[in-house]
């Protein structure tokens, strides 16, 4: 009854309720009787509305679509999401949401869900974008779930806006990046700072070195010949055995200041080159303590600057150092080699060694030049550091550094023909003298005037 109209009965108490009536003629002979079936409808209207009110209300956008692909039902959020009223989605293929260059491969994906469905997120990890009413398209993400029904099997799709949620993931993206480029910033900073440090030590210890040498050196060889032109013209011998301690003393002076300039910069390691320098460290380290290198050097050692040639040559006295402090070792082994992308160095004995709580220990020591600043000006310069300990079993660090090679500074020397030209002629100089027994003219040559004059003042006296 009613031709799809809404039908009411009414309660003894006056109330309604939403009612289906079906009506049945049923004839028996002469008569004819009607059986009315009726249905309370309300609990199931209520039902009906409740499921209206939770689609319109919710905050996603809904829809669901038929069989054939047909909107059937979408809410306000919908409407709000696309820019379409209600009236020109329903009955509209589901593909008008579909931005233009997806829609010819969305029947295949309907089809797919249709003979499997499932609960499902679409995407699979893809991007998905919804078509405006205007053109535009927004990121989105939708859900699925499969509504089986009598009238066959339907499809609810809850779409969500992700727009906020992108531009939230690039800002932070840029956010990542900018804070990624201020830490490559930073590390370049602590490379340089870390570069610098080494060259600011380095340049004192040369300055040291060449304080020692161009003054106090100078001093104690000035002070020398003076005891010994003072021994030479002193003939009472009671003086003679103190002149003569006071002689050696100097002479002893002179040789350790000889060695600490040696050990504070080695000239060889800024004339020849690292390999060189290393050779001189290791037959050092023998004489200075008694502790045998065994060096081995390959490849191009020769080019590099003069703060990374430093920096390694220290490095390795370090470690040499602490086999002798602390392996328990007489012998060493030192390997470097070199290509065009890294230098590698390894320092093993055959000590001691270590247990992982002293190498730790170590490590997290702040004073000195010891394996925690070695590994952190390695790690600002690019580097790495492996030790391979274990007590009784000796120590084996290994060094990992970019080459970072510079062009190679020639030194301008003379040519052979320039030696012995200037060999010849100081021999016809020599023979000249000799022929006309001319007074032997001696020139004193050295950049210290104390020396020059101290020289000058023995060959005087002589």
């Amino acid at each position: 009854m009613g031709s799809g109209g809404a039908l009411f009965g009414r309660q003894k108490s006056g109330s309604e309720i939403l009612l289906e009536i079906s009506l049945k003629p049923i004839s028996t002979g002469e008569e004819s009787s009607v059986v009315i079936s009726i249905m309370d409808l309300s609990a199931s209207k209520r039902a009906e509305q409740l499921f209206r009110v939770a689609i319109e209300s919710a905050p996603s956008g809904m829809v669901i679509v038929d069989s054939s692909g047909s909107i059937m039902l979408i809410n306000r959020e919908t409407e709000h999401l696309f820019g379409y009223a209600r009236e020109e989605l329903l009955g509209q293929p589901i593909e008008i949401l579909v931005p233009e260059r997806f829609r010819s491969n969305h029947p295949d994906y309907r089809a797919e869900f249709s003979a499997r469905p499932t609960t499902k997120r679409m995407g699979g990890g893809r991007d998905l974008f919804g078509r405006r009413k205007d053109g535009t398209e927004i990121p989105v993400e939708i859900g699925l779930n499969p509504i089986q029904t009598d009238e066959g099997l339907l499809v609810l799709g809850i779409i969500a806006d992700i727009t906020e949620r992108k531009r939230a993931e690039e800002a932070l993206r840029q956010l990542n990046e900018t804070l990624e480029d201020h830490v490559i910033e930073r590390t370049k900073q602590l490379r340089a700072l870390a570069t610098a440090l080494a060259m600011t030590e380095e340049e004192e210890r040369r300055k040291l070195a060449q304080s020692l040498h161009d003054h106090l050196q100078q001093l104690l060889v000035a002070a020398k010949n003076k005891v010994t032109q003072t021994f030479a013209r002193i003939h009472d011998e009671t003086v003679h055995p103190l002149l003569r301690q006071i002689e050696n003393l100097l002479l002893e002076s002179i040789n350790e200041s000889r060695s600490l300039t040696a050990e504070l910069s080695p000239p060889i390691l800024y004339q020849a080159g690292l390999a060189a320098g290393l050779d001189w460290l290791g037959r050092w380290m023998s004489e200075k303590h008694g502790l045998k290198v065994e060096v081995h050097t390959e490849g191009p050692l020769t080019k590099f600057s003069d703060d990374l040639r430093a920096f390694l040559f220290r490095v390795v006295q370090e470690l040499l150092f602490n086999v002798v402090k602390h392996a328990g070792a007489d012998k060493a082994l030192l390997e470097v080699t070199a290509d065009e992308k890294q230098i590698r160095i390894i320092v093993a004995d055959t000590g001691k060694g270590y247990d992982s709580a002293s190498v730790k220990k170590e490590m997290t020591g702040i004073s000195g030049f010891g394996l925690f600043s070695i590994r952190e000006r390695l790690t600002y310069l690019g580097g790495r550091m492996h030790i391979k300990t274990a007590p009784g079993q000796g120590t084996k660090i290994t060094l990992e550094v970019p080459s970072q090679r510079e062009q190679t500074i020639v030194e301008m020397r003379g040519t052979e023909q320039d030696v012995s030209a200037l060999k010849m002629a100081e021999s016809e100089h020599v023979q000249t003298a000799s022929a006309d027994s001319a007074p032997i003219r001696v020139l004193l040559a050295d950049d210290h005037k104390i020396v020059r004059e101290g020289l000058s003042y023995t060959a005087q006296i002589n």
